[in-house]
């Protein structure tokens, strides 16, 4: 398993938020994908996004990353059964791996790159 941290600052310009959403259209947004997951631990990794949404705690310095900013775009696909199932799994990794800020980013970017990237 590669540490996350392998990627800090090398992940610049992949992704860049393709709507603004402020805190509360965010917080709209997880507590439904909250209902559409399955994994205890995913959705504790929700949660945990959900209250640092105020804290930076979602913010990867070295990236300039919010991992909220890219969950938001990845709920594009809320209604891919495949990317839910994906979706659950980076989530429970997260929990289970690392609540840090990059491990928030890196796990997140790789659905991102998975679904949006078209390099």
């Amino acid at each position: 398993m590669i540490n996350v941290h392998t990627f800090d600052s090398k992940l610049k310009n992949i992704f860049r938020p393709s709507t603004k959403n402020d805190i509360y259209q965010k917080k709209d947004k997880f507590m439904y994908l909250i209902t559409r997951l399955s994994d205890p631990n995913a959705i504790n990794a929700v949660n945990s996004i959900i209250l640092d949404l105020t804290t930076g705690c979602n913010y990867q310095i070295e990236n300039d990353i919010d991992a909220s900013d890219v969950l938001v775009d990845l709920l594009e696909n809320i209604d891919n059964k495949d990317f839910i199932v994906l979706l659950n799994e980076q989530l429970s990794d997260m929990t289970n791996l690392g609540m840090c800020p990059s491990g928030r980013c890196t796990r997140l970017l790789q659905l991102y790159i998975a679904f949006y990237n078209k390099n």
